[in-house]
């Protein structure tokens, strides 16, 4: 499926350097390049306004490891940058849902997870479980 990590400003408007930096980041990690194959999204930017040249990294996540992977380097990325810079949100985005990634914790993962329909329903005791 489908989605888009969007780095944002201190002001909310797009971040084309860090997000040119988040995809150079993830494209270099082996399992989010092999797993969710990211790709750049043109910017689209109101009249006006100046910015970066991309302004969304396109990510493809076919299961939850793949989006363990993806979480995981995105909280690697944001770590790697806090002592140049403020911590920048990055929000993964999906049919008009939307997260805030801060960190690689199993709840994170879960958030992200149901957001993109990838939790498995609830197991209930003595049913068996599917997949």
């Amino acid at each position: 499926m489908d989605a888009q990590l969007q780095v944002a400003d201190g002001e909310g408007h797009p971040d084309g350097d860090a997000t040119a930096s988040l995809f150079s980041w993830l494209a270099q990690d082996p399992d989010v390049r092999r797993s969710c194959r990211p790709s750049l999204a043109p910017c689209r930017l109101a009249p006006g306004r100046m910015g970066g040249a991309f302004d969304a990294v396109n990510v493809v996540i076919g299961n939850a490891i793949a989006l363990g992977n993806l979480i995981v380097a995105v909280a690697a990325w944001r770590a790697a940058r806090a002592p140049r810079s403020p911590a920048q949100p990055v929000r993964l985005e999906r049919s008009g849902l939307s997260m805030t990634i801060d960190g690689a914790s199993p709840e994170a993962v879960a958030e992200a997870a149901r957001l993109l329909g990838l939790a498995d329903p609830p197991h209930r005791a003595g049913e068996p479980r599917r997949g």
